[in-house]
Formats: structure tokens, C-alpha cells, sequence
């Protein structure tokens, strides 16, 4: 499993959503961050706004059939109450 390329088009992704307005995060967890031979690919990504989630969705969905990707969705208040980044220790990649 490639980290790096999924990191990137993560990357990718995120940079064509958040042209303008910077309202969709999203963040690494779990054993791919711990683990040299993870089973899967925890991402949390958080939103304020859906029609900008809805096109993460869309643009994410090739990279779903090539890597096992595990995708949690919170709102960024959600997030807040929950302490999920810091409480996972996630790492943010856009």
C-alpha cells in the first residue's frame, strides 16, 4: 500500500474543493499512522459545507475501488464536541 500516493491525491482532491473557501479538512488515524502494513485507511474529513462534501464523495470514489479506505465524516462542530483529532492524534493532510 502506497501511503504517499493516497496522501497525495488526497491532497489533490482537497486543493480542487477548497479553491475558494477552506470548509472541508481532512485527516489520517488509526494503524496507518502506527503500522507499516495497515489493514485499511482510516481518513476523517470534516465539513461545514455538504455540497462541498457531496463532491469530495465523488471525487473520492476511484481512489475507494484502488485502496481500502475506512471514511468518517463530521461536521467541524461535531469534531469540536468530540476532540476526535486530538483524542486520535490524527495527522491533517489538507
Amino acid at each position: 500500500m502506497e501511503i504517499e500516493t493516497i496522501i497525495h491525491e488526497l491532497k489533490e482532491i482537497g486543493t480542487s474543493i477548497n479553491n475558494k473557501s477552506n470548509t472541508l479538512n481532512c485527516y489520517l488515524f488509526g494503524s496507518v499512522l502506527t503500522s507499516n502494513y495497515p489493514n485499511d485507511i482510516d481518513v476523517l474529513v470534516l465539513y461545514s459545507n455538504l455540497k462541498q462534501l457531496d463532491g469530495f464523495k465523488e471525487k473520492i470514489k476511484s481512489l475507494k475501488k484502488e485502496f481500502p479506505l475506512h471514511l468518517n465524516y463530521f461536521t467541524f462542530s461535531e469534531e469540536e464536541e468530540l476532540k476526535f483529532v486530538k483524542n486520535q492524534n490524527a495527522e491533517q493532510i489538507f
